[in-house]
């Protein structure tokens, strides 16, 4: 079950990671696909629910329940081993609060500069 938690947890984080960088090279060679309204809303929608969660000093619920989970288990399973290695920066609530007010506020210029298509402009199209 950690391996299926910590799986989930990178995978959200990359989709956080990488979708405005998708965005901006998307947007240079006219991708019409980086402009998905669902798909940028629900980008935005995950990076601030974790930075305001982060600046009220919460711990993000799939964190958590990672945690709880791996705690139960010694040594974890290959995944668990994997996530851990990867993404287990020893970084303070401050310094992880700092780095996702920084990558909120590149995924907003990213919404502004690369807006995202109305779901009526898509119906057009």
């Amino acid at each position: 079950m950690s391996d299926l938690v910590q799986s989930l947890h990178a995978l959200l984080l990359m989709f956080a990671a990488i979708l405005p960088p998708v965005a901006w090279v998307g947007a240079t060679l006219q991708w019409r696909g980086v402009r998905h309204f669902g798909l940028r809303v629900l980008h935005i929608g995950v990076t601030g629910f974790i930075t305001i969660e982060t600046l009220m000093g919460l711990l993000w619920p799939i964190t958590a329940w990672e945690r709880y989970l791996l705690a139960a288990i010694l040594p974890g399973g290959m995944i668990s081993r994997w996530a851990d290695t990867l993404f287990g920066l020893q970084l303070s609530a401050w310094e992880f609060a700092l780095a996702y007010t920084g990558w909120l506020f590149v995924s907003i210029v990213t919404w502004v500069l690369v807006p995202p298509q109305s779901p009526k402009q898509a119906s057009r199209v």
